[in-house]
């Protein structure tokens, strides 16, 4: 019969073994974080997909495209795609930092990371704020809907994504990451990575059917 030994900080003998400690809310049983980060991107992929699919469907049943008058796709898109892309290196830094508990790059990482977040969403806005001058708004055409509801959603679930980056980047200045233990910055890299890649896909999907 399994007890628990006074001396084993929660831990429970088993036949005179002491087994793994009991799952708790800071350190969860061994691949339940691995689960649930799965549960959740594949939610995300699904309405990522649904939005592509539909832009995809409307663009092939529509004869004219893009409706006369309307401006072609901002250029600085290609400026969110490149600060996208080296806030994906920069995470992954983060990652390697904590690894190899390298507290000072993983600081670094995690801040710049963060203001490249932040630097995406404010290229995004000036990309809208283009559109808007050219009189493309979102009751313009369903052209111009579909682009505003394509970059809006990407960009509301990189505003989401503010929150754990900073809550990351907080906890790697207390030093509550390791080589042993640092699951909150792997979460963010996964996290981070997926948002990259439905970004790169979008992208496409705009400057594909804009003609």
């Amino acid at each position: 019969m399994a007890a628990r030994d006074p001396a084993s900080n929660g831990s429970i003998r088993t036949n005179g073994k002491d087994s793994h400690e009991a799952p708790t809310k800071e350190r969860p049983a061994p691949g339940a974080w691995r689960l649930g980060m799965f549960l959740f991107l594949t939610s995300l992929g699904i309405l990522f997909l649904a939005s592509i699919v539909a832009t995809v469907i409307i663009r092939l049943r529509t004869g004219v495209w893009p409706p006369p008058g309307m401006p072609p796709p901002p250029t600085r898109l290609w400026v969110s795609t490149a600060i996208l892309a080296v806030s994906g290196v920069t995470m992954q830094w983060a990652v390697v930092s904590a690894r190899r508990d390298r507290h000072d790059s993983l600081k670094a990482a995690m801040i710049l990371t963060t203001l490249l977040a932040v630097a995406f969403l404010v290229s995004q806005m000036l990309n809208w704020w283009h559109w808007v001058g050219q009189s493309a708004t979102i009751r313009s055409s369903l052209y111009a809907y579909l682009f505003y509801v394509l970059t809006g959603l990407h960009a509301v679930h990189v505003l989401g994504g503010l929150v754990p980056l900073i809550v990351v980047t907080v906890n790697a200045f207390y030093g509550r990451y390791s080589s042993f233990f640092h699951t909150g910055v792997k979460l963010c890299a996964i996290y981070w990575h997926f948002l990259g890649v439905v970004w790169v896909l979008l992208f496409t999907v705009i400057l594909v059917t804009a003609r």
